[in-house]
């Protein structure tokens, strides 16, 4: 019976589309910089215009720190001890298909911003040939570089929109898992979808910066914890391995 009603709710999703409903896609999402993974539910809401994907709420700070705290109170000011993968709003990445404008709230190490940044298009290269099944729907692969990293996505033209979790997007169908081929830093997939009866929001109360200016800010704080990973190995959870991770994950992010 469930496998029915699932079936029902696929085809009543897909005939309905069209109509300007929003819906939500929750996502597993899974950053890998270093021995232990950075698992967030995240979720995308969207409709034939607009979407907002969302990941990284997260009251607990101390779980999702990057670098432990210092009693150094030069490295505490040179850190700031508060570059983590989220907070209790977390990250947000609205794209509008009519002005190709993505607005995504991300985090410097000290504060939260809004960032402004174009939605580029990425060139997909569909496999012919290779197909499956994600959560009952028929799905395909395609494989594209974004911003100097290659991503091997699956989409469903089930449900006919160019919208996909984080940046990625420009498919005849919803994106419903993606991977980073290079270092395996990023994975994310698919676990439900359901209609949505809220408007979609785009982030906003937070100082506002071009995708240029954000990744000269963030490339510095990376780069300075790259060296504070170099003087620390002993230090648990730090390791060459970690240095690679975060390098992947400087890449894969916060390239222009």
């Amino acid at each position: 019976m469930r496998f029915v009603i699932l079936i029902v709710s696929i085809i009543f999703i897909c005939s309905t589309i069209t109509f300007g409903q929003t819906y939500k896609a929750e996502y597993v999402h899974v950053i890998n910089f270093g021995s232990k993974a950075d698992t967030n539910l995240a979720t995308l809401l969207f409709n034939k215009k607009e979407s907002l994907y969302s990941y990284g709420q997260n009251d607990d700070i101390s779980k999702s720190q990057i670098m432990p705290s210092s009693d150094n109170k030069m490295m505490e000011d040179r850190y700031d001890v508060k570059l983590k993968l989220g907070d209790s709003k977390g990250f947000f990445y609205h794209a509008n298909l009519d002005s190709k404008i993505f607005t995504n709230r991300e985090r410097l190490p000290s504060k939260p911003v809004i960032v402004i940044d174009t939605m580029m298009i990425i060139n997909w290269k569909i496999d012919s040939i290779a197909e499956k099944k994600i959560e009952n729907f028929n799905c395909k692969k395609a494989i594209g570089e974004f911003r100097g990293r290659a991503y091997e996505v699956w989409f469903t033209e089930d449900i006919p929109v160019s919208f996909g979790p984080w940046k990625l997007w420009g498919l005849p169908g919803l994106i419903v898992e993606a991977k980073d081929l290079n270092s395996d830093v990023i994975n994310i997939k698919l676990r439900s979808l359901k209609s949505y009866n809220e408007s979609i929001i785009k982030p906003i109360n937070e100082q506002i910066m071009t995708q240029e200016e954000f990744v000269k800010s963030m490339k510095k704080a990376m780069k300075n914890l790259s060296n504070y990973l170099s003087t620390s190995s002993s230090r648990e959870g730090t390791s060459i391995n970690s240095k690679i991770k975060i390098k992947a994950l400087e890449i894969s992010l916060y390239n222009n």
